[in-house]
């Protein structure tokens, strides 16, 4: 079984819910570490020196229930408004330490026709995704890097790459700083899913529940990528490229 996730997040992490009056959770709904049998990594993100190309796949060791999810592609269409959601269990400036630190919270982003020039420099290939926050302080923060960021239809737009400093965006709104002067303003950057199917798909191969194409399959040659195995063996010119940083 294979999963999206960024390369600068290796950890997946599954939490329990409990759902019975005593809160004690049944066999298969408690947390348990899955292992990974393979990591694949575009070779992209090691010749640009881990500005592009944040993506990764992994290879579990085992199944769990799956949610039903697609990649967008070319033809996906954004909603009418550009409104998309992510969701993470990452830091939260206002929460209160171990009291809802399990608490999945879900923020509404608003998809940007353009990148701010702030990330000119980085999103030279257009595998970047730019967004706003639509409401106030609901934004992604450190540990969501890897969360997809998604229409109600469960089509995959991006994943979460580079965000803001939340506690930045705290202090400013304790300050009552104006929008207009605040700095981190359009910084939510994520990862283009679509940008990537080639990668993706010539690895999982033709699965259209999932949206691999054979159109995508065909492409794979263009995004090459390497391969760490469970035993820690790299396949492929990996050692060449990381002499090059």
């Amino acid at each position: 079984m294979f999963y999206l996730f960024l390369f600068i997040e290796l950890i997946y992490v599954f939490l329990a819910v409990c759902e019975n009056k005593n809160c004690t959770c049944n066999e298969l709904e408690k947390t348990r570490e899955i292992g990974v049998n393979k990591l694949f990594i575009p070779n992209l993100f090691i010749e640009s020196h881990c500005v592009s190309g944040d993506i990764a796949l992994i290879e579990l060791t085992e199944q769990f229930k799956k949610r039903k999810t697609i990649l967008a592609n070319k033809t996906t269409k954004l909603p009418l408004n550009n409104i998309l959601y992510v969701s993470g269990y990452g830091y939260d400036p206002e929460r209160q330490p171990l009291i809802d630190i399990d608490e999945l919270k879900t923020a509404k982003v608003k998809i940007l026709n353009k990148c701010p020039k702030t990330f000119e420099n980085i999103n030279y290939n257009n595998d970047l995704i730019c967004a706003d926050e639509v409401i106030f302080d609901q934004n992604v923060c450190e540990g969501d890097s890897g969360a997809a960021i998604t229409d109600f239809n469960g089509n995959i737009f991006g994943i979460a790459s580079r965000n803001t400093n939340c506690d930045k965006i705290y202090q400013d709104d304790q300050q009552k700083i104006p929008n207009n002067c605040l700095e981190y303003a359009n910084s939510e950057v994520y990862t283009n899913v679509t940008y990537y199917l080639p990668f993706i798909c010539g690895i999982i191969g033709i699965n259209e529940d999932i949206g691999c194409l054979l159109e995508n399959v065909k492409k794979s040659k263009e995004q090459p990528y390497f391969e760490i195995k469970r035993n820690g063996k790299i396949k492929n010119n990996f050692l060449n490229y990381l002499i090059e940083i």
